[in-house]
């Protein structure tokens, strides 16, 4: 028998909602989450391929230190059995736009755009990053202002891929009885490096790495590729730099 949506014991109705949350996540299936593939199997990264719109990720030249420090650890691979969650509902703390891809098996997912975040319950002392409703297990008794909020519902089955922008309220849930295995890229576009003059400069590498693949008969677009494309360059980053103080700035980790 397949196993049941996950559920906390009805008594859990009844203590402190961070308690709840906390519970929600740690009596859940075990999950390996949010880890840097480099990191745990460098070892498969030229035999999983990506959607071609991910061989030019801006994000990967903007000049803040910050960004760059977390962004050159993608992808981030998630791994679970089904019912497992990493978060409860939630907004990252950096602030980079997502694409989630799913490599095998299917994630639900709910989203919502942050000014719906009153209707999501807030929790008091942790600003507006965790919330106490869940998107995929309404429970209108516990956050009865949820029935007021407007959002997404969805599943995302192996070979699909999902865009998130950055500030949107979300959470995820595994689904397959096999492994489910989801790859999170932090992204982003033209405002964090090119926000007034021609791109062309930070795509350029991207475009020339693809065109050579395909004179070669090859339309594929490997993890290694990805990284490959995206390894830290000084000079462009020094030029996108200069340039973005002379128009005006780029978007940070702050706007």
């Amino acid at each position: 028998q397949p196993p049941r949506d996950f559920q906390l014991p009805y008594v859990f109705r009844f203590v402190p909602t961070e308690i709840r949350l906390l519970f929600d996540v740690l009596l859940r299936p075990l999950y390996l989450h949010d880890v840097s593939l480099a990191h745990i199997c460098p070892e498969i990264m030229a035999d999983v391929n990506l959607p071609m719109f991910l061989s030019s990720n801006r994000l990967h030249f903007s000049p803040d230190p910050g960004i760059q420090s977390e962004v050159q650890k993608n992808p981030f691979i998630f791994l679970g059995p089904r019912n497992s969650m990493s978060y409860p509902l939630h907004q990252n703390f950096f602030t980079g736009d997502v694409v989630m891809v799913m490599v095998l098996g299917s994630k639900s997912f709910s989203l919502f755009h942050p000014n719906e975040g009153s209707n999501l319950h807030p929790l008091g002392g942790l600003g507006s990053v965790i919330y106490a409703a869940d998107g995929l297990q309404p429970d209108l008794w516990a956050t009865p202002k949820l029935r007021h909020a407007r959002g997404w519902k969805g599943v995302l089955k192996a070979g699909e891929a999902l865009y998130l922008p950055g500030n949107y309220v979300h959470q995820f849930q595994n689904e397959d009885l096999g492994p489910n295995i989801g790859l999170k890229f932090w992204a982003g576009g033209k405002a964090y490096v090119c926000p007034d003059w021609d791109c062309a400069l930070v795509d350029g590498k991207a475009d020339g790495f693809v065109s050579k693949k395909r004179n070669d008969d090859d339309v594929t677009l490997s993890i290694a590729d990805y990284r490959e494309i995206h390894q830290y360059d000084s000079e462009i980053i020094e030029e996108v730099r200069v340039r973005c103080s002379e128009g005006g700035g780029c978007k940070t980790l702050d706007r």
